[in-house]
């Protein structure tokens, strides 16, 4: 039995599409969800459910609940009454890995914490199980995202089909050939026989219309190359600055262990230079006392012997000195290292971050040239209205003008059987008079004869 009974309107395929900048909730409790494999199309997903207005959407393979928190967030954001359903063991499969319980907790409870007001429906079941929960021809979008074996997924969609709605969207995970998965395969044989396309970063979406594909000539009215360029370009854009920004910490982290390690290196050489500072002392004294032990002459044995120990003490420092000044060799040369690692690692990050501006700018760029495009349509529809009008004004002319033709044939039509009606009555009174004629001809020829002359 299906979960209740919906509306079952058309999808709505002729709003303008708009390129958002959504702010997903479920980040807050999973960050995880930016970087894992289906990021990359939440934008897409959201923007897509904005214009379809879908009245059911279908999920088969929730796991995390990168993409289902995607399609719930549109859902909250545009006041939808779509419902979401996913379809799960959370227990996981050979491709996403094992799991315990803990996947599932984390998805229930974002959905208690953020999207309790929407329609959202979990069957922890195969996809198969759940299939008695659905009405044919109900759900307007379904995301086949389970396991990507080509059986797997070959079947997932046959057995699905038959819910999908009369010019619904089928998307499909893991698609590019870079992904390795049999569900590659299977995208390209379901792609040469119904209408469709495809993303190819974060592992290829495919987006199918297997049940018409008015939506699709719908998209494809609003610049869906455009659009396709400009989806892969912001999630590339998007993987590539939170690399930068884990580039960036990293290289802070770096930064801070050379700074802590050169104020390591400067307090050793305060060091090294107080030693030398007191070993040049200690010699000055030394000298110092040896000549006085030179200049006399009554201590000479003691003070001899004093300063063969001084020598030996000297000789010491003097030792002490040199391998203070290996030391010191070295860590110079450690402080070179890290100095060069240093300017390396600020070069590197410079790059970056003009990379990145180029990125930024190049993703302007591409806004400013839809943002032309769509007032253009725009501009475009205003005039096909005002044609349409004129069109339907002069429509209303032509029917009064078909009207007075009709009157002026109804009219014409009058006036032939009356001038039939008068040649008709015409051609007697001429028959009657060319009787009358040659009935008064008669008469004449034979008063004629009878030698009296006519009256």
């Amino acid at each position: 039995m299906a979960d209740n009974t919906l509306a079952q309107p058309e999808p709505l395929t002729e709003t303008v599409w708009h390129i958002s900048d959504p702010v997903f909730e479920a980040d807050e409790f999973k960050p995880e969800h930016k970087i894992w494999p289906w990021c990359g199309h939440r934008n897409f997903a959201y923007d897509l459910v904005h214009w379809f207005k879908p009245i059911r959407i279908a999920e088969l393979g929730v796991h995390w609940g990168t993409s289902f928190f995607a399609w719930a967030q549109a859902i909250k954001d545009g006041n939808l009454p779509t419902q979401l359903i996913g379809v799960d063991t959370f227990k996981g499969e050979e491709h996403a890995g094992f799991y315990g319980e803990e996947v599932y907790s984390t998805v229930t409870d974002i959905v208690e914490r953020r999207f309790t007001k929407q329609h959202i429906v979990l069957h922890r079941s195969l996809f198969d199980e759940a299939l008695d929960h659905v009405e044919n021809e109900s759900c307007d979008i379904i995301h086949i995202d389970g396991l990507h074996t080509y059986e797997a997924v070959k079947h997932d969609f046959e057995t699905w089909l038959p819910k999908l709605r009369e010019h619904g969207v089928m998307l499909f995970h893991d698609t590019a050939e870079s992904s390795g998965y049999g569900s590659a395969d299977f995208w390209k044989e379901l792609l040469s026989e119904y209408p469709g396309f495809a993303f190819e970063h974060s592992w290829g979406l495919g987006v199918l219309f297997p049940k018409g594909d008015r939506a699709l000539a719908a998209i494809k009215q609003q610049n869906l190359a455009d659009k396709i360029q400009l989806y892969t370009f912001k999630a590339l854009f998007e993987a590539k600055d939170i690399a930068n920004k884990e580039k960036a910490e990293l290289l802070i982290k770096r930064m801070d262990a050379i700074n802590s390690q050169t104020e390591m290196i400067r307090q050793r050489n305060a060091t090294i230079e107080q030693i030398r500072s007191d070993l040049a002392a200690a010699r000055i004294m030394c000298e110092e006392r040896y000549n006085i032990i030179q200049n006399q002459s009554e201590h000479i044995a003691n003070l001899k012997t004093r300063a063969d120990n001084l020598d030996t003490h000297l000789a010491e420092a003097n030792k002490a000195i040199a391998s203070h000044t290996e030391r010191i060799q070295s860590i110079e040369k450690d402080t070179q290292s890290l100095t060069a690692a240093k300017q390396q690692l600020e070069t590197q990050l410079n790059n970056e971050r003009a990379k990145t501006a180029t990125l930024h700018s190049e993703t302007e760029q591409l806004k400013s040239t839809i943002s032309e495009h769509e007032r253009a349509i725009t501009d475009a529809r205003q005039q096909l209205t005002i044609a349409t009008k004129d069109l339907a004004h002069r429509e209303e002319r032509l029917k009064e003008l078909n009207k007075h033709f009709e009157t002026i044939t109804l009219d014409l039509e009058a006036l032939k059987l009356r001038a039939q009606h008068i040649e008709s009555t015409h051609n007697t009174h001429q028959q009657q008079i060319d009787a009358l004629d040659d009935s008064l001809s008669r008469g004449f020829f034979r008063k004629s004869i009878k030698g009296k002359p006519p009256t």
